[in-house]
């Protein structure tokens, strides 16, 4: 039986957010009460323009993949978040103010909220900018901890009856983090761990999905950057074009079929939830503004200092994996870049207590999978999805390396 994804909005630094969770499926073999459970939270970044249902597909192949494998007192939690500004209702784009969502305070001592008047920043400092987008993802994490991680003995204790089912309040649970980052995720994961240390010792591995970084000089990088304004004012009137057609039932079906055959968006869902988005002027706005900022100041290299450093700390190490198909965000260059790096010795991470080395970054290219598999044919699911049990299997962090699907090879 296919496990179904909770959709929730919640509040982010005062942003109506849209979250996906898949909730841990019950073992079919017993576990003694006394036996400490480690729950595995994989937290998912995605891409901009970031829509969570499209990562769907995904969530489902990775727990398929997983599950055979766990051990008893392993569960996998799945959760994906989008960003502040992004989605396919007006509210999440910021067009309607809407406070009935489930609360949680944010970093306000770096993102002023709504009502501060002009002592702070402005709202749009959140969803316009990758500093206000990877505080954004913080929140998100601290909210992850503060709903879903197991509880302590002390907590647990007037409340054991009411959750004898919940395997996620064992006291003698343990959690991990699993950050998944696809695209320009993968930056605001670097970013976030280096602002927040102390998530990397609750980091059991980083998986760096098609990594973004700048582009070198395109034609779409150069058109954005000398006129934003006309960036934006051309993907806004397109989108209220689109929003002047939607009711019409014959456009709609115009429009999924550009789409599954040009855009290669192969579920009716993701389909549908792109042209609710594409069709929002506020949300091309949003997304056009960080974008640029995006190809203004994200580097055209990786910072291998701090690749080392994050390398270092987490428990497990970093992975990457590129695409085929002349990925423009993610290009090939960049894989034998990053991979001459680590073979020269560039990213080892030595330990303070001895001379010895190791290798926690792995560079890896599937010609397969493209850019936007999240989108695509299932079966890019399944060869992502496999690539990271795969890792977290060799490692040792996750099961005991039975029963793993070997429907594909990387």
């Amino acid at each position: 039986m296919v496990k179904q994804i909770t959709v929730t909005t919640v509040n982010l630094l005062d942003y109506p957010t849209q979250t996906l969770y898949l909730s841990p499926t019950q073992p079919s073999f017993p576990n003694s009460p006394s036996s400490p459970i480690t729950n595995l939270h994989f937290i998912i970044i995605p891409g901009n323009p970031s829509i969570c249902s499209w990562y769907i597909p995904f969530i489902h192949e990775l727990h398929k993949t997983l599950l055979p494998s766990l051990t008893p007192s392993q569960r996998c939690h799945f959760h994906c978040v989008s960003y502040a500004g992004q989605g396919n209702s007006p509210r999440l784009v910021g067009e309607i103010n809407d406070n009935n969502v489930c609360e949680l305070s944010g970093d306000r001592s770096r993102i002023r909220n709504r009502n501060n008047g002009n002592g702070g920043k402005s709202r749009n400092d959140v969803s316009q900018t990758l500093h206000g987008q990877i505080l954004h993802k913080i929140a998100f994490i601290d909210y992850v901890k503060a709903t879903h991680f197991s509880k302590s003995n002390s907590s647990n204790s007037n409340s054991n009856s009411s959750n004898s089912n919940n395997n996620n309040n064992n006291s003698n649970s343990s959690n991990r983090i699993i950050l998944l980052g696809h695209s320009i995720g993968c930056h605001m994961i670097n970013k976030l761990l280096h602002l927040r240390p102390d998530l990397s010792s609750l980091t059991l591995h980083v998986f760096h999905l098609c990594p973004f970084i700048r582009l070198r000089k395109k034609l779409f990088h150069r058109l954005v950057l000398s006129s934003p304004p006309l960036a934006e004012f051309l993907l806004q009137s397109s989108a209220s074009f689109l929003s002047a057609f939607l009711p019409s039932k014959p456009f709609e079906a115009i429009a999924s079929s550009y789409m599954s055959n040009a855009l290669h968006i192969k579920t009716p869902l993701s389909r549908k939830v792109a042209l609710q988005a594409a069709s929002s002027p506020a949300f091309a706005r949003n997304f056009i503004r960080l974008g640029a900022e995006e190809l203004r100041d994200v580097p055209e290299e990786f910072d291998v200092g701090e690749l080392a450093e994050l390398s270092g700390k987490v428990n497990g190490g970093v992975s990457f994996l590129y695409g085929g198909g002349g990925d423009v965000w993610g290009p090939k260059v960049h894989y034998e870049e990053l991979k001459g790096r680590v073979e020269r010795g560039e990213l080892d991470s030595g330990s303070s207590s001895s001379n010895v080395t190791q290798k926690r970054v792995d560079v890896n290219f599937e010609s397969r999978i493209r850019h936007d598999f999240c989108v695509r044919e299932r079966e890019q699911s399944v060869i992502v999805s496999q690539f990271v049990a795969r890792r977290l299997l060799e490692e040792g962090g996750v099961g005991t390396g039975i029963g793993i699907r070997k429907r594909s090879k990387l």
